[in-house]
C-alpha cells in the first residue's frame, strides 16, 4: 500500500498532513506533528501504539491505509522525537 514511501509520503515533510491521492481514490492524512497529536489527546504511549498496532488515542482501530509499523523502542522514540521538532517548524 505504501508503495516503498514512509510517513512523509501521506503526512507530508512537515507531517501536518493533507490530501493523498492513492490508487483507488484519496485519503485526508492527518496532521501529525506532535502538538497536534497532544490537542487530540494523545500521549506518547498512545503516538507509540498508533505507529506500532494503528490504534487511536481511545483504542479504536486507525483507518487501514494507516500502515502498522515494525520499530524498536530506540526507533519510535527517534521518530516520536522527530513529531516533536516538526511541531516547532
Amino acid at each position: 500500500m505504501m508503495g516503498g514511501g514512509g510517513c512523509a509520503s501521506c503526512h507530508g515533510p512537515d507531517g501536518r498532513g493533507g490530501t493523498v491521492g492513492m490508487m483507488m481514490g484519496s485519503i485526508k492524512a492527518p496532521n501529525v506533528t506532535y502538538a497536534a497529536l497532544v490537542e487530540e489527546g494523545f500521549t506518547k504511549a498512545t503516538i507509540r501504539r498508533a505507529i506500532i498496532d494503528g490504534l487511536d488515542e481511545g483504542g479504536k482501530q486507525l483507518d487501514e491505509t494507516m500502515p502498522r509499523w515494525k520499530m524498536n523502542d530506540a526507533e519510535v522514540n527517534d521518530v516520536i522525537s522527530y513529531l516533536k521538532e516538526l511541531s516547532t517548524r
